[in-house]
């Protein structure tokens, strides 16, 4: 779940309202991404990009865990089918406390708070960065632009306030560094 919010940027709501057929491929499409259409915040439609290898991943996922989960369930008499994607040991589907719970118990045991909205943000500033190094290319986008329409951002406002953390000029970045590196020889 947290690869899928690292790779696709999905709010925690949007990525606990995924389905199996969400994330089944057309079996003659051999693309690079799948295309997901989803209901973003405020009951708007749009999309995300699953790439193949998260999609392999996903694949491995539903043929080996969540099936042994549903089987497990039916035995102990619990309902054993689910059309969401994601469901827990027990069968049920996964819910938001739950998740956030381990993601934050994930973060504590590496030492740093992590938080599902972390994730998130993650994914668009590796968004941007991979972008921004395209349109300094000669790839005609706007990174920033691009970064909203697949947050799912209404305002590019909320866009920017995800990114001010890596709004670093690049002269003062360098000036930090030069001044740590010169400093531990």
């Amino acid at each position: 779940m947290a690869r899928w919010q690292l790779y696709t940027g999905l709010r925690v709501s949007e990525l606990l309202r995924l389905s199996i057929d969400d994330v089944t491929p057309e079996p003659a499409s051999a693309a690079s991404h799948h295309t997901i259409e989803v209901m973003r915040k405020g009951r708007k439609p749009g999309y995300v990009l699953a790439s193949a290898s998260l999609l392999d991943e996903t694949s491995g996922y539903l043929c080996g865990h969540r099936h042994a989960w549903l089987q497990r369930a039916q035995h102990r008499g619990r309902p054993g089918e689910h059309r969401a994607l994601f469901i827990n040991a027990r069968g049920a589907p996964v819910t938001k406390n739950a998740y956030q719970r381990v993601i934050g118990r994930a973060g504590q045991t590496l030492g740093f708070k992590a938080t599902s909205h972390l994730l998130r943000a993650t994914f668009a500033c590796m968004l941007l960065a991979r972008l921004e190094r395209l349109a300094s290319q000669g790839a005609a986008i706007n990174p920033l632009l691009m970064v909203k329409v697949l947050m799912g951002h209404e305002r590019i406002e909320t866009t920017d306030r995800y990114l001010r953390a890596i709004a670093v000029d690049a002269c003062v970045l360098k000036e930090v560094l030069d001044s740590l590196l010169s400093g531990s020889q």
